[in-house]
């Protein structure tokens, strides 16, 4: 391979891992803003008490596989319900109930931790250290070098998509962790009034 043709295919391939890292950037940054408070809201066409124990029941049969898994009642009120559970990371919220014998408005908030943000803004910054050590390590060693086998090796950048892709996949893993949670509360507020 001729320097020239190395040279072109390191940048053309060094300009695409720095497009994809940026992208895993961004998507990484965004998931995080998104994870922190969940809020949201239902009305029921049953009264608070029931909202309450069904919501209760759900938490503390702590189905593995839900949102409730490793669920934890910490508090309960004619109102309220606080609880904790554990699915794709750490979760703490509480169900509002409020409402007369003939229909109720639960409200709920919830707080998240995930380690799957900090493990995805981890491998962010070590892809950034790849893409540019590894187009360091080519361009002054194998681009340069005498023997054209050598420098067809200047393809190798290719490798550094193994740093590239797993914040998208540790983000994607948090914000669907995230997605079940409100649905799993949803279901278990709107199916108080058949339980």
């Amino acid at each position: 391979m001729e320097a020239s043709t190395a040279i072109f295919w390191l940048q053309a391939i060094a300009v695409g891992a720095v497009v994809v890292w940026l992208c895993g950037a961004i998507f990484v940054a965004a998931a995080r803003r998104k994870i922190g408070a969940l809020r949201g809201e239902l009305a029921v066409p049953v009264a608070p008490a029931v909202v309450i124990a069904h919501f209760s029941r759900a938490v503390a049969a702590a189905i593995p596989g839900s949102a409730f898994q490793g669920g934890l009642i910490e508090r309960a009120s004619d109102t309220e319900v606080r609880w904790t559970s554990s699915l794709g990371g750490r979760h703490r919220g509480t169900l509002t109930v409020n409402g007369s014998g003939k229909g109720s408005q639960a409200t709920w908030e919830v707080q998240s931790t995930s380690g799957l943000i900090l493990a995805a803004r981890i491998v962010v910054t070590l892809g950034a250290v790849l893409v540019i050590g590894l187009y360091y390590v080519l361009h002054e060693n194998v681009v340069t070098s005498e023997n054209p086998a050598i420098r067809a090796q200047a393809i190798q950048m290719v490798q550094s998509i193994h740093l590239l892709w797993p914040p998208f996949l540790l983000a994607g893993l948090a914000l669907h962790s995230r997605t079940r949670v409100n649905r799993d509360i949803q279901r278990a507020v709107q199916n108080a009034q058949f339980g």
